[in-house]
Formats: C-alpha cells, structure tokens, sequence
C-alpha cells in the first residue's frame, strides 16, 4: 500500500474508531451501568438484599428501571426487575422501605408518579408482587 493510502485510512479510521468508543461508552452508562442504591443484611442470618439501578431514568420523564437481587452469602437466591415513576429522576434509598420476615424480605417501592408496590423476595426464591392503590 502507498504511503498516502496509509495515511489517508489512519485519519479516517482513528477519529470514527473514536467516536464509536465514545458512543459505545455513553449508551453503557445510560442503558446498562448498574448502580448500588443501597444493601441491607438480615441481622444474624446470612441473607443480604441489594438494588441497583440499571442505566440512567429514560428521557424526558420516563422510570427508571432498578433491579433487586436477594443472595444467601455470596449465591443469588432470586433477582427481580422493577421499574418506578419518579418524574424523570434517579432511584435513591428513600424509594425503598425494607422489612425482613422469616421467610424473606418484603421491599415496598415509592414514588412521585405511582402508589406504592411491595414486593416479597422469598428465601426459596419465588416472588410476589403486590400494587397498594391509594
């Protein structure tokens, strides 16, 4: 190949490479970059409860997709996506209300745009979902 020609696709080729990095780089962390919100362990047992949110709330005021993960040390026992109508905004700790039971964790989930929803992660790993209408 002639020395121009390698030019020439060296000028083209590095900035597009570029670019596709930046985009692959921004649509990971607006779709898929998971995000700790909080984890609780169940005193004196070896159950702990952790919610991501996954990616960033969809635009312009659309939810924000969490995930909730149950684990018995370091095995998941069950994993369950929710979404939640926050007015556009990111799931924070005060979105979720956790109570520990003798068979598993109950998570209530609030928000601005929808009544609240509990959900019950069992220690055998089925899942229940309950909606509460204000």
């Amino acid at each position: 190949m002639k020395s121009w020609m390698k030019r020439l696709v060296l000028i083209v080729l590095i900035p597009i490479l570029g670019i596709l990095i930046w985009i692959g780089s921004f649509a990971y962390h607006v779709y898929f970059e998971k995000t700790e919100i909080l984890t609780a362990d169940k005193e004196g047992e070896p159950y702990q409860l952790t919610i991501y949110m996954i990616g960033e709330p969809e635009w312009p005021f659309g939810p924000v997709h969490c995930r909730l993960d149950l684990y018995k040390k370091t095995e998941r026992i069950s994993q369950h996506s929710i979404e939640l109508y926050n007015d556009g905004t990111s799931a924070e700790e005060d979105n979720f209300f956790i109570v520990w039971t003798k068979e598993g964790v109950k998570i209530t989930a609030t928000a601005s745009e929808q009544d609240p929803i509990t959900y019950y992660l069992r220690f055998d790993g089925t899942i229940e979902q309950k909606e509460e209408r204000s």
